[in-house]
């Protein structure tokens, strides 16, 4: 089986991620290189992507299509690009001749909803969002709240109190390209519509309960319902897109939909919302399962898959300090005997280590290494938001029901620990605080400079250091570690494991 995958971005989580999962020699994954990908805002050379993608197609089983990349170049291009709707859309019609060239082969699709993060922060948007960032997402939180008629007096005074702060200018840039952006999401759905795309996944990227990219998201389900498309699943997540879609294509091949059980660590906790989404997560996590072509059900004895969402009473920001507060319900003793249970019965456990955005939980891992649960683990994610924690664990749980390699899913499991709890947990914080002590004029945590090397070389000597504090030196084979910053920053490495 042959998977061409064409990611969002250039970053790990898209295009490396995919190539680690811990599938056997049946499964082809070929990602675009490198080369050819968008790099962070600078857009790729969009004509040789489309050669790339049309030769690889020829003799593949599935192609998974970011439309991002496809139609703007990149992740990032769609958020700061200024091109007409007419060229955007032109770019798509490579798709029908890649079904065109291949009949047989099943294409699915994904394309985001433009977020609207609720943060001033330029990094991944237009630069003007340094400035206010906050105030373009505050605007559109009243604004749709105005017009669903729920703006309380209060809020009203505050809305006018906001717009001053956001120059004219800006805003029209925003509203115009999301314009364009929402316009270029209605044309492609026509690909779905004929048939050329077998299966078509809008996400929602940094999305909340109200705001531009809800807005958005009423009027691409209005357009649909129009027209008379059904099928089409939107939902919370971005990052774990290929991830989901890949286990999707691996399932559809198998003509097995893996049977998946559903354990909240804390009970209460599936009904509250996560960080930077928009619904509870018990919405979310069926939305996602479907996307990756798996079946919930409702007892352990009947699942292939136990999916433990290790969660507390809510849903907490990165090192909150009430996190205590949100622990006191978690049901640690039957987490322990489910996973005990489904060892025995030869049914694979994966842990969606939500309980944070942004870091896994190391209570949690002190629970499991405490009970000798931690090489029972067969999936683990614990990364960023909810959502790209579901759709990682979701895929790595799928490849280990499949296809059995023991020495590739604990490559991936330490790969996810390491990444997950050591680095995102203890070592970006340690490196951190070594960069404040620096000129922030010439080096920061979003832009390193020419520190790079410098700050390499003490991240690995970290992660050394706990790897070998926590024991995953005893339970996983490896020899060192290879860092790397892909968008210069700390927010996330390129992890090598040798």
């Amino acid at each position: 089986m042959k998977i061409v995958l064409l990611p969002l971005d250039e970053r790990p989580c898209n295009s490396y991620y995919p190539s680690i999962l811990p599938t056997d020699k049946e499964v082809n994954i070929v990602v675009a290189p490198s080369s050819l990908l968008s790099k962070q805002k600078k857009i790729c050379d969009v004509s040789k992507l489309h050669g790339w993608l049309l030769k690889e197609c020829k003799d593949a089983d599935y192609a998974i299509i970011s439309m991002d990349m496809l139609c703007y170049g990149g992740l990032i291009p769609s958020r700061i690009h200024h091109e007409s709707y007419e060229a955007i859309i032109k770019r798509s019609d490579i798709v029908r001749e890649i079904k065109k060239e291949n009949p047989k082969i099943k294409i699915y699709a994904n394309e985001l909803i433009m977020r609207c993060p609720c943060y001033s922060l330029s990094v991944e948007e237009p630069d003007y969002y340094d400035e206010c960032g906050k105030e373009l997402f505050m605007y559109g939180w009243y604004l749709d709240r105005q017009n669903l008629g729920l703006l309380t007096e209060e809020e009203k005074a505050l809305m006018i109190e906001n717009r001053a702060k956001i120059k004219d200018e800006y805003l029209n840039d925003l509203l115009n390209r999301r314009r364009i952006n929402k316009q270029v999401v209605m044309y492609n759905l026509s690909l779905f519509k004929d048939g050329v795309v077998d299966f078509f996944s809008i996400p929602q990227d940094d999305c909340a309960p109200y705001g531009l990219s809800v807005m958005d998201v009423r009027d691409i389900k209005a357009y649909m319902v129009e027209e008379g498309i059904e099928g089409v699943m939107m939902y919370p997540g971005a990052d774990e897109v290929g991830l989901d879609l890949i286990s999707r294509a691996i399932n559809d091949f198998k003509g097995v939909s893996p049977k998946v059980y559903v354990s909240y660590a804390t009970p209460a906790g599936q009904t509250k919302i996560p960080e930077l989404e928009d619904r509870p997560i018990n919405i979310t996590i069926p939305l996602h399962m479907r996307v990756a072509g798996c079946t919930l059900v409702d007892t352990l004895e009947e699942a292939n898959i136990l999916y433990i969402v290790n969660c507390g009473d809510a849903f907490l920001a990165t090192a909150n300090p009430n996190k205590s507060l949100s622990l006191k319900d978690r049901e640690n003793d039957r987490i322990i005997a489910e996973i005990k249970k489904a060892n025995s019965l030869g049914i694979k456990v994966a842990i969606a280590d939500n309980f944070y955005t942004n870091e896994g939980d190391f209570t949690l891992l002190n629970l499991l290494q405490s009970n000798d649960c931690l090489a029972l683990l067969n999936s683990y994610s614990g990364w960023n938001t909810s959502s790209n924690t579901l759709g990682t664990a979701t895929a790595a749980a799928v490849c280990s029901f499949h296809y059995h390699d023991e020495a590739k899913e604990k490559y991936f499991l330490f790969y996810r620990l390491v990444e997950d709890l050591i680095y995102m947990g203890k070592t970006r914080r340690e490196l951190i605080d070594y960069i404040a002590k620096k000129d922030q004029s010439v080096t920061t945590m979003n832009d390193m400079g020419t520190f790079e090397d410098e700050y390499a070389s003490l991240v690995h000597d970290s992660l050394r250091f706990h790897i070998k504090e926590y024991g995953l030196d005893e339970i996983y084979s490896y020899k060192d570690v290879k860092v790397s910053f892909p968008w210069h920053r700390t927010f996330e490495i390129f992890l090598e494991v040798i």
